[in-house]
């Protein structure tokens, strides 16, 4: 799940960045060592390698690290994404989407939750 989302991203904005900053998830890493040490996940390593960015990972007694780019996130969201678009049924995220799509917001719920 985690490759096919960095795969989905890269295409969506259209190339790789020169880094990426991670929280030491199991995916990624197997052991934290000290400071910035890691063992490295060999599939994220070859991911990594794949796309020839460079993984850097938060130190876990420093939770201002992870603060900063999750602050950094919700900027970025914000900026793409100013508004959410009033809908009729707000409890169908598929609805909003296909109605969006169609270049309507439809009065039917595809998921049945409305």
């Amino acid at each position: 799940m985690l490759f096919d989302a960095h795969q989905h991203a890269f295409a969506v904005f259209g190339g790789v960045p020169h880094r990426g900053i991670y929280d030491n998830m199991k995916t990624a890493v197997d052991k934290v060592r000290s400071g910035k040490l890691r063992d490295v996940n060999a599939r994220f390593a070859a991911m990594v390698g794949h796309y020839l960015f460079e993984a850097e990972f938060c130190n876990p007694a420093f939770g201002w690290e992870k603060g900063q780019i999750e602050k950094n996130v919700q900027d970025a969201r914000h900026r793409i994404w100013p508004t959410v678009p009033a809908h009729a049924h707000a409890g169908c995220p598929q609805g909003l989407v296909a109605g969006t799509l169609r270049g309507t917001v439809a009065g039917v719920c595809p998921s049945g939750m409305a």
